[in-house]
C-alpha cells in the first residue's frame, strides 16, 4: 500500500465526518424547533429536550475537532522546515476550535436556559 491508498482512506473517513457533520445541524434545527415549541406552549420538556440535543451535539463535534487536531499534527510532524510555520498556524487554529467547543460545552452544562443553538 502506498501513501495515496491511505490519502485517499483518510479522505473516505473525513467524508463520513461531513456526513456527521450534516446530522449534527440537523440536531441542532431540530432542537431549535423544539425551543420554539418551548416559547409558544411553555413547555419545559421541549426547552431540556432541546438543551441535551446541543449538549450531544457539541460533545461529538468536541470529538471530531480532536480528529482535525490530531491529523493536522501529524501533518505539522511530517513537513519539512520551510513549511512547518504554516503547518502550525493551521496546528494553532485546530487547538483554538478545541478550546472555543471545550467553552461552549461549559457553557451550554451550565447556562440551560439560553434559547438557540451553539454554533459549531
Amino acid at each position: 500500500m502506498n501513501i495515496f491508498d491511505n490519502e485517499l482512506e483518510r479522505l473516505d473517513f473525513e467524508d463520513f465526518i461531513w456526513v456527521i457533520f450534516i446530522i449534527l445541524s440537523l440536531l441542532n434545527i431540530f432542537g431549535d424547533n423544539l425551543l420554539k415549541e418551548f416559547i409558544k406552549n411553555k413547555d419545559k420538556t421541549d426547552e431540556v429536550y432541546a438543551n441535551k440535543i446541543f449538549f450531544f451535539v457539541l460533545i461529538i463535534s468536541l470529538f471530531i475537532y480532536i480528529y482535525f487536531f490530531i491529523r493536522n499534527l501529524n501533518a505539522y510532524n511530517k513537513v519539512n522546515e520551510e513549511e512547518k510555520q504554516l503547518f502550525l498556524i493551521k496546528l494553532i487554529g485546530s487547538s483554538l476550535l478545541i478550546a472555543g467547543i471545550c467553552c461552549l460545552i461549559y457553557f451550554q452544562y451550565k447556562n440551560t436556559d439560553f434559547i438557540g443553538a451553539p454554533v459549531i
